[in-house]
This record gives structure tokens, C-alpha cells and sequence, in this order.
């Protein structure tokens, strides 16, 4: 979710991130998975071969969710399955370790148990939003932290 008045490349890299149909569009508070598997892929530019820390803010709908992680540097086969329980309702974080290598870095998200929303779609699990920083640095991940959560106001144009 990128709130901004005007269109910006960041909205086309989020909305590219997303591969397959296992998303529906997104909403102002970030996007819900189908039922079935869901998978992003994060392209990196060079020089972000080294280890990276991936973070991931999911929502659960209106029933607990086990959701299983899985990760991969593009070209590697996906790694062991991390799982994350949600409880109803609720927003959770998750870390994931990317291993040092080239390539994107690819998620792929299975939600154990599908639910029904109001409006009678059928979802997985949301994400309300992702960051990725280099592992060894504590600067590069805390300004992902501020800028998720501290928004920083910026002058009024005359």
C-alpha cells in the first residue's frame, strides 16, 4: 500500500511483486491471497547478494490461519517451510532469513485454511505490507521499520 496523491514507481514495483492469480486486487489496506498458494518475487539490484532479512505483516481474516513460508533466491530451490499462526482478526509480523546469492528473492504464501468474507470472497491470507533489508545492517532495517510505521510530514506546497 503505497498512499501518495500521484502515481509512483514504487506503486508499479508493489504491484509487480505479486506473480500469478493467487491475489486479488489490492485494497487500501494491502491485499488478500486466494485460498490457494499466493507467491511474490521481490527483483533485487546489484549488489544485494549478501544475506537479507525479509519482513512480512500479514492479516488473518475472521478465523484463525496457519499459513506456511516458503523462500528462495531465484534459480535455488525453495527452502523449509516456516510456519506462522494467526489468530482471527489479527496482523502479525514474520522475519524470514534470505541466504546470500543472486537473483530475486521469491515467497510463496499457503494458507492452511480458506475463509469467507462478508462480501463472500473466499481468501487465504492478507499482506498489509513487506520489507527487505540487508541482514548485518541495523540502519537499513530500522528505516524499513520507520518507514512503515512513522510517517514523516512534508511542507505544504504554496
Amino acid at each position: 500500500r503505497i498512499d501518495a496523491p500521484r502515481p509512483q514507481t514504487a506503486m508499479a514495483v508493489a504491484e509487480a511483486a505479486r506473480v500469478g492469480e493467487g491475489w486479488f486486487p489490492l485494497e487500501d489496506w494491502g491485499v488478500w491471497t486466494r485460498p490457494a498458494t499466493a507467491m511474490l518475487r521481490l527483483p533485487l539490484p546489484p549488489g544485494l547478494s549478501g544475506p537479507l532479512r525479509l519482513e512480512l505483516a500479514l492479516r488473518a481474516p475472521a478465523r484463525d490461519q496457519v499459513a506456511a513460508l516458503r523462500l528462495r533466491r531465484e534459480g535455488q530451490p525453495f527452502g523449509p517451510a516456516v510456519e506462522v499462526l494467526l489468530p482471527a482478526n489479527s496482523t502479525r509480523g514474520a522475519g524470514l532469513d534470505v541466504p546470500a546469492g543472486d537473483g530475486a528473492v521469491e515467497v510463496m504464501l499457503e494458507p492452511a485454511t480458506p475463509a469467507t468474507l462478508p462480501d463472500g470472497r473466499r481468501v487465504g491470507l492478507g499482506l498489509e505490507a513487506l520489507s527487505l533489508a540487508r541482514a548485518d545492517s541495523v540502519a537499513d532495517r530500522l528505516a524499513a521499520l520507520e518507514a512503515r510505521f512513522f510517517r514523516t510530514p512534508r511542507p505544504l506546497e504554496a
